[in-house]
């Protein structure tokens, strides 16, 4: 499945970027890991908010549609065109790296608390990418202050609302080393499809494992 590349243009400077284009093999597996990123979702592939590399500036990525004028000074969204992938002249939007995004966390460059949660489920899963991607056997040092702020932040943001949140919020608790804590949440989970899940997460409790781990 191939999608059409997207022009997108900085509101503050009129720097032009492209979305890329993204093929899909349907019948490829994906990766899902403890932390819930998904290798396989292709929304990954389209970051949300981005930074201009001319005025560096932090702008958000969304259709004029979804353009609020009275929103204007918080979140300034870029403009989106249609073009043939064929004819892609300009530079690709990028995600952000960790610092980018605590950066953009501190300037409060959201709108409202589904926004935060993007941006901290981001720079964890960001920070965590490294151990993903087998580069690191553990998170870097000069980010785990960065990463033990952002997940205790996340916690409290996060509502116990279901099991997928309780297995999230046990999965911040146990990379931070809160395991009685984050046993407390699995046992509040009773939904049968977890089980095996639980099982890993429980093992990884056990042996006082805070890492990242592939489901």
């Amino acid at each position: 499945m191939h999608n059409p590349a997207k022009i997108i243009q900085c509101p503050a400077c009129e720097q032009v970027y492209q979305s890329k284009s993204v093929i899909c093999w349907l019948d490829r597996d994906g990766k899902i890991w403890s932390d819930g990123y998904n290798s396989h979702d292709i929304a990954h592939e389209y970051p949300l908010i981005t930074r201009c590399d001319e005025c560096y500036g932090y702008f958000w990525v969304s259709s004029v549609s979804s353009f609020n004028q009275k929103d204007h000074h918080l979140i300034s969204f870029a403009i989106h065109k249609q073009i043939h992938p064929g004819k892609n002249k300009y530079k690709p939007i990028r995600k952000l790296v960790p610092e980018e995004y605590a950066d953009v966390l501190a300037l409060k460059r959201y709108r409202d608390l589904e926004e935060e949660r993007y941006l901290r489920t981001h720079l964890w899963w960001t920070i965590n990418s490294p151990i993903r991607n087998a580069k690191q056997d553990d998170i870097a040092p000069e980010l785990k202050e960065m990463f033990e702020e952002n997940l205790e932040t996340l916690i409290y943001k996060t509502p116990q609302n279901g099991p997928e949140s309780l297995v999230n919020l046990a999965e911040m608790h146990r990379e931070l080393g809160l395991f009685r804590e984050a046993e407390k949440l699995l046992d509040q989970v009773s939904d049968k499809k977890f089980q095996p899940f639980l099982m890993k997460m429980r093992k990884k409790i056990e042996f006082k494992d805070r890492k990242v781990f592939l489901i």
